[in-house]
């Protein structure tokens, strides 16, 4: 056996049998000056002892000097006046002495020390009933759990629990009898293994006390309560100090509360009102001593006066050794006969009590001490002598050489395997519960390598990760001060960091539930996650489980950024897989595996192969806490999805989505990229009423900002103030854009820049609008309005702007969209490449599902700046974290969180309830019936019945408004199909929401009167979308919409040669013909084309330089009659049954 092992056995001496507990329980002197109606009662206690049988190297805890400290009260307050109690957590999550043999030796120890009554912990459970069990059956004092009732039964306990003990203290002329209640921790079949707990219910610690109280109180002089908790709550479990305030509330208060659970040591009561809670730390470390007064007439406990004492070793043989050898080394023993004559006495003292003789150990000591005194100023100096004897004083006064002996026999039966070499180690590996750890990347290290061999039988990386609770390490490995290095590390230790017997447990989780999981780390209630193969940031506002702001961020699987929706390979451990200790998500996990292959034995085969540990072992800062986060949440392009669509989107998902984020971190901000006001029936519908649900909705969910979008231009300045008025978030977009004051509205309530304040950090947002506007809106509908190159002017701006206000962050909120197209410049993209300065970017217009958020950088920006985009139609919320340690920027990431994830958000739905029920009625309007399916789905390259369709209403619509067309010119408004399975047969009913299934843009009809060169021009133009939708990819970088694809109404015919699909060369158009007479393509005769205003301002690719193609003087008619209206009215004039159809109005020759 090791040296170091003796030490810790202090005075061991061996014993065959069992000492009887008399034996410790000393003498029966009483001394208590009770009489009549009071009593004088002290109280002993203890929790969360764990088995540490042994004194730990720094000499703290230890049963020997436990029993010592227990006893010295009872000799000197008489043992009929002492009661020893305990609060759970006895044997097991113990070193092996107590592990390896299932809490029987620390069950033999307690009953030596003479233990009145223990309460239920959760780590009695460990090992099942059927082990608990038999400890309860060893034990020779009850063990209570009045909350431990069986399934299907109000208050039926197992034959293993009492509810409650009533202990008879004092004197025969005064006695008093003390009801000790006991209860064990209402969690604790979260905190124990699945199956262990199975037919038990822990019931509510308010109400058994209130069950039991009045019941006990009729037995007893007073009522102390001793339950498996502390006084902090546990996550929706109310702690001792809640239990107390409801117990006062309900008339009914408890005068004492022993607690444990949470390893509280509290030098002084905690008082709630007149309720004191008291708990004695962890580890035997500590023993709580309440010295109280009953009154037998009130039936009350007062606490008189409250320790907290502190278990140590002052002093072992093996230090008194040590001080010899100093005291002979520095001459204050000058005798060489002395020094060997007191060096072989404790070499004898040891050696008797490794070999159990414990009398004759103290006897050598006790020769010791004379041998000392008797040299005391001739070979030994004075001041030697007094320390040599007050060290062997200490040991004679303060160690149980009983227990002592008991604990020398237990440790000589596991000491063949806890002594076991495994490896070395030149570092000390050292646990911390509330953050990374050197120890939990070791233990997550060895995890993952030996589950990665597990799991295929091959080291090839096929799991991905590994994940530990840090409440699951129970020790440090510690190099003791002046150990050789590299110091031995023993299979004992790595079983005192991991005794609880897990198993590794693999299974599949997606990365949304890996975030989660890692989100709730933050929290803190259960510590952080320890972790090998990934990595996160972690933010938490208050450093414990109080915080009102926390979560994960970066997280990295495998040195990539986590994907929600991708499944990985983990592994943990069989307690976290059965989703205990309130990790819930682990027990949704698929494909699992429990491999029955111990954790430890995994932990020691892993020390095994480094050898000796080194620090460049164990990389570090896998998990890394955040000083402050701000977090930016943001939707972009809802074109009026609120309620849930055909798409999987709507706000109403995404709202709960939101409050999901605010939840743990309410200072999220919340942005609007823009496009919010237009796109289908709803939108339309309410976009000029006074209270515009949009604009309600909006305001209910808080959004922070918003930048204007370019379809918010679509119905001109009246509706546009009427919508954005009722907008309470701040509006950006006027540093690209100028009102001359003819469009109103703008100036007074749109901004360049707004700053805000997030947890004291500055943070300032910048707008910028769609450049291209006027490409997409004719003059006449954006009176006094000129737009700038985004690009132009984040260059001019930006670098001023950082100048004069000097934030912590810059974010960047535009409708500009991601990337270049159709020939153009600005784009997010471009002003992140073009200007140094912005940390984010967040946008919208080109419906980009950027997941995760693109990092851009360039020469001019060496930084960077994170690019974020959320797709369309509100399928997506997007989230931008950005992560600061200091003042430095440690993180920016960003993600989208689907729709789909979330479920409608009560308060949203109700808010949008009568909107929608107007809506619906709308959206149900029959209009008409048709004969065959409306299809649109090709209108990219090929004529369709969809597109026919809205040239011809077109046609009919003007000329319902007396304009006359010769010529409709535009294409599809969507490639979308409506009333599919129609047949002539069978005729399908129109509704007014097809119609916007059809065509969701607000596009109007514009005249143009042109000559056939114009118009020659066009269909040039409109031949080349063509060619490049169908021959090149990704469309030769052009717009892509099927507007875009020219066709016309009845009686118009379009031939184009496609010259064996060459490249278009500007005469790819053979004839126009109307009612079959050729149009002079060359003529300066007129005719009157329609077309829409997104077409005609230059969008679609009918631009040149950023110009339109079109003859905008030339305008004849200038409406704000819609497409979509005139079908609507179109169809509704028609009697019978509509049957558009491919007609041959566009050919092709090959």
């Amino acid at each position: 056996m090791r040296t170091r092992r003796r030490a810790l056995l202090i005075l061991a001496v061996v014993i065959a049998m069992v000492t009887p507990t008399a034996a410790l329980a000393g003498n029966e002197t009483d001394h208590g000056g009770s009489h009549g109606d009071t009593a004088e009662v002290t109280l002993l206690h203890t929790n969360d002892f764990h088995g540490r049988l042994e004194t730990d190297y720094k000499g703290r805890g230890g049963s020997a000097y436990l029993a010592r400290a227990i006893n010295k009260v009872r000799w000197s307050e008489g043992r009929r006046n002492v009661a020893l109690l305990d609060a759970g957590d006895v044997y097991f999550a113990a070193p092996a002495i107590s592990q390896l043999l299932m809490g029987e030796s620390t069950i033999d120890i307690y009953n030596m020390m003479g233990y009145d009554v223990a309460a239920f912990g959760n780590h009695e459970f460990d090992k099942g009933q059927d082990e608990l069990a038999e400890r309860v059956a060893q034990s020779q004092f009850p063990w209570l759990g009045a909350n431990v009732v069986l399934e299907g039964t109000e208050w039926d306990l197992p034959a293993w629990a009492e509810p409650y003990e009533i202990l008879e203290m004092g004197p025969w002329w005064n006695r008093v009898k003390v009801g000790v209640l006991g209860l064990a921790g209402q969690e604790t079949p979260e905190v124990t293994l699945i199956g262990t707990t199975e037919g038990l219910e822990f019931k509510d610690l308010t109400e058994t006390i209130l069950h039991y109280r009045d019941q006990v109180l009729a037995e007893a002089d007073a009522l102390v309560v001793l339950v498996h908790m502390g006084t902090e709550d546990s996550g929706p479990y109310d702690g001792l100090a809640t239990v107390a305030q409801k117990l006062i509330d309900a008339g009914k208060p408890i005068d004492l509360m022993i607690g444990g659970h949470q390893h509280q040591a509290l030098t002084e009561p905690t008082y709630v009102g007149d309720t004191a809670i008291v708990s004695a730390g962890y580890y035997g470390r500590y023993l709580g001593r309440v010295d109280a007064t009953v009154d037998k007439s009130t039936k009350r406990l007062t606490i008189d006066s409250y320790q907290l004492n502190t278990i140590t070793a002052e002093a072992t043989i093996g230090s008194l050794m040590a001080d010899v050898e100093e005291f002979y080394a520095t001459g204050a023993i000058t005798s060489e006969w002395i020094y060997k004559r007191l060096t072989t006495l404790l070499e004898r003292a040891q050696t008797v009590l490794d070999d159990g003789r414990s009398r004759m150990a103290r006897a050598k000591l006790i020769r010791f001490d004379r041998k000392v005194r008797w040299q005391t100023g001739k070979t030994i100096s004075p001041e030697a002598a007094e320390s040599l004897r007050g060290d062997t004083k200490w040991i004679l006064c303060n160690t149980s050489f009983w227990v002592a002996g008991r604990i020398a026999y237990w440790a000589e039966v596991v000491a063949p395997i806890v002594e076991e070499p495994v490896g070395a180690t030149n570092i000390d590996l050292v646990r911390d519960y509330n953050n990374e750890s050197n120890m939990g990347d070791i233990v997550t290290d060895s995890m993952l390598w030996s589950a990665d061999q597990y799991d295929d039988g091959e080291l090839n990386g096929s799991v991905d990760v590994a994940f530990t609770n840090p409440g699951g390490l129970r020790e440090d490995i510690l190099i003791p001060e002046g150990a050789t290095l590299p110091y031995t590390v023993t299979w004992g230790d790595t079983f005192d960091v991991l005794p609880f017997g897990n198993t590794l447990f693999l299974m599949d989780l997606t990365g949304a539930q890996i975030q989660d999981l890692l989100d709730q780390s933050a929290l803190l209630y259960k510590g952080i996650l320890q972790t090998s193969g990934s990595s996160y940031y972690w933010y938490n506002d208050t450093g414990d489980d109080s915080a009102t702001a926390w979560g994960a961020y970066g997280v990295t699987i495998g040195g990539e950024p986590l994907v929600r929706d991708e499944v990985y390979r983990i592994v943990t451990n069989d307690f976290l897989a059965g989703g205990q200790d309130g990790w819930t998500t682990f027990a949704e996990g698929t494909n699992r595996w429990n491999t029955y292959y111990d954790m430890q034995e995994g932990f020691v085969e892993y020390i095994k192969m480094l050898d000796v540990i080194d620090a460049e072992d164990i990389p570090m800062d896998r998990i890394v806490r955040m000083d402050d986060v701000v977090t930016m949440l943001h939707v972009n392009d809802t074109h009026g999805r609120w309620s849930a669509d055909s798409y999987g989107g709507g706000m109403v998902y995404l709202a709960s989505l939101i409050a999901e984020e605010r939840a743990h971190n309410p200072d999220a901000l919340l942005f609007d990229l823009g496009d919010t006001f237009q796109g289908n029936s709803f939108a339309y519908f309410f976009k000029d009423r006074s209270d515009n649900p949009i604009a309600g909705g909006m305001n209910l969910l808080e959004f922070d900002a918003m930048t204007i979008g370019n379809h918010e231009f679509n119905f001109g300045p009246t509706t546009f103030a009427t919508m954005l008025s009722q907008v309470e978030a701040p509006l950006l977009g006027t540093a690209n854009m100028d009102d001359d004051g003819s469009y109103g509205f703008i100036n007074d309530n749109v901004e360049d820049y707004i700053n805000l304040d997030v947890n004291g950090r500055k943070v300032t947002l910048f707008g910028l609008t769609n450049p291209r506007i006027d490409r997409y809106e004719l003059p006449t509908n954006i009176p006094g309005m000129t737009f700038y190159s985004a690009v132009d002017t984040a260059v001019a701006m930006v670098p001023g702007l950082i100048a004069a206000e000097d934030p912590d962050l810059l974010v960047g909120l535009t409708h500009v969209g991601y990337q270049p197209y159709g020939g153009e410049v600005d784009s997010d993209e471009m002003i992140a490449q073009s200007v140094a300065g912005f940390d984010v970017i967040i946008g919208g217009h080109s419906h980009s599902e950027l997941d995760p958020a693109v990092m851009v950088t360039s020469d001019v920006n060496p930084d960077g700046t994170l690019v974020a985009q959320a797709r369309r139609y509100a399928g997506y919320l997007g989230q931008v974290n950005v992560g600061f340690i200091g003042d430095e920027v440690v993180l920016r990431e960003g993600f989208l969180l689907p729709a789909s994830e979330a479920t409608p958000d009560p308060a949203l739905e109700a808010f949008l309830a009568p909107y929608e029920a107007e809506i619906i009625a709308y959206d149900a309007t029959v209009i008409g019936e048709t004969e065959v399916p409306i299809d649109a789905l090709e209108a990219y390259t090929e004529e369709t019945n969809g597109a026919n369709l809205q040239a011809d209403a077109a046609i009919f619509e003007l000329a319902t408004n007396g304009i006359t067309a010769d010529i409709h010119l535009s294409g599809a408004m969507s490639n979308r199909l409506v009333a599919e399975g129609a047949t002539p047969a069978a005729p399908v009913e129109l509704t007014k929401g097809d119609m916007f299934s059809l065509m969701p843009y607000e596009n109007s009809l514009v005249v143009l009167e042109m000559t056939g060169p114009q118009i020659k021009e066009i269909l040039e133009r409109g031949y080349r979308n063509y060619y490049y939708f169908k021959y090149v990819p990704d469309y030769g970088g052009y717009s892509h919409y099927t507007t875009c694809m020219l066709t016309s109404n009845q009686g118009v015919e379009i031939t184009y040669d496609e010259k064996g699909q060459t490249e278009p060369d500007g005469d790819n158009v053979v004839s126009l013909t109307i009612d079959g007479t050729p149009v002079d393509l060359t003529s300066s005769t007129t005719y009157n084309v329609s077309s829409v205003n997104y077409v005609v301002a230059g969008s679609c690719n009918f631009n040149n330089d950023g110009e339109t193609i079109w003859p905008l003087d030339q305008i004849v008619a200038d409406t704000q009659l819609y497409v979509r209206d005139s079908v609507i009215n179109y169809v509704d004039a028609q009697v019978g049954p509509i049957s558009p159809a491919i007609e041959g109005r566009l050919v092709f020759i090959p």
